[in-house]
């Protein structure tokens, strides 16, 4: 009688905590020991990346910050909750960039600015934040915005296809990154345009589970994502290839066999590490929110300021 009511007891409290969501990070299966940032970036430009990839100038009068957003329709992109803190204490014009293509002799796009610079395409007028998320907390697994702008985007630029709900994050997985950056040699102290860039995430990208319950099925077997998740990346790789400055809402990129791409994630944080003789910000490992987990949220957010856009206009 004593064993069934210690095993009964034993059952019901792991039941109380199955049903409980974690603290931020509690559940996570990499150990982070390097201080965190929301800032990374890669060196070098690529087609992919000015295709659907955008930096997002946030303007203050004279002063500016940088974050990144991918296309995902005609008038519409995807960024970082936190990168549209504070918008209605401290308005600010949101305008966004992108590096020009052009055509080479097979007829492929190519980027013409190796150096970086960049054009202004449009500008945002209305975005919708997650309702889940809370200013401060660079943890949180909800940090994710939709953006709608006050024209189409250029011909030769389209939407990035989108992670669907039953996508799962597999090790066998390949994935790059795509946002905004800085090539000066101390990123924080870059006072021009980013540059938008991408480079391969070499590593293992595993998950953060929100709850135990998502914890403990991961023991088993592989299973969708669930709102609140994120996916961690941590690779030796980060800490040669890539150097900081407006990242925060850039793409997780799941890079297929046969050629196409998906987006899968969108960067919230960046940890760093300092080493001797390089840059001040180098990346080691960056949290990403997958896209899987808000489908549904993203799609009625998209129709939603789609379908505000259009009655405005009648």
């Amino acid at each position: 009688m004593r064993l069934f009511f210690g095993f009964t007891l034993f059952v019901s409290l792991f039941m109380m905590m199955a049903c409980q969501p974690s603290r931020p990070g509690s559940n996570s299966n990499i150990a982070l020991n390097w201080d965190a940032s929301d800032k990374l970036i890669h060196g070098s430009t690529a087609a992919e990346s000015s295709r659907f990839g955008l930096a997002m100038m946030i303007v203050r009068g004279e002063k500016w910050s940088t974050c990144s957003a991918t296309i995902i329709g005609r008038r519409l992109i995807l960024t970082a909750a936190h990168c549209l803190s504070h918008l209605q204490e401290s308005p600010a014009r949101l305008v966004l960039w992108r590096n020009p293509l052009t055509r080479d002799a097979s007829g492929a796009s190519q980027p013409s600015n190796a150096d970086g610079l960049m054009e202004p395409i449009a500008e945002i007028v209305r975005h919708v934040r997650h309702p889940l998320f809370r200013d401060g907390d660079t943890q949180n697994g909800y940090d994710l915005a939709v953006g709608y702008t006050d024209r189409d985007f250029p011909a030769d630029m389209a939407p990035v296809a989108l992670a669907p709900k039953n996508w799962l994050a597999l090790p066998i997985l390949k994935f790059y990154f795509v946002g905004a950056g800085s090539k000066h040699p101390n990123p924080m102290m870059d006072q021009t345009a980013q540059t938008l860039q991408q480079g391969d995430v070499t590593g293992e990208t595993t998950v953060t589970r929100a709850s135990y319950m998502g914890w403990m099925g991961d023991a088993f077997s592989h299973s969708p994502l669930n709102p609140g998740d994120r996916l961690v990346s941590a690779t030796e790789s980060l800490q040669r290839t890539f150097i900081c400055k407006g990242d925060s809402g850039g793409a997780l990129v799941q890079r297929n066999d046969d050629g196409s791409s998906m987006q899968v994630g969108i960067l919230v944080t960046t940890f760093m590490r300092k080493f001797e003789g390089q840059p001040v910000c180098y990346g080691s490992a960056m949290t990403s929110v997958p896209v899987s987990a808000h489908a549904d949220w993203i799609q009625k957010t998209m129709l939603d300021l789609s379908n505000y856009s259009k009655a405005e206009t009648r």
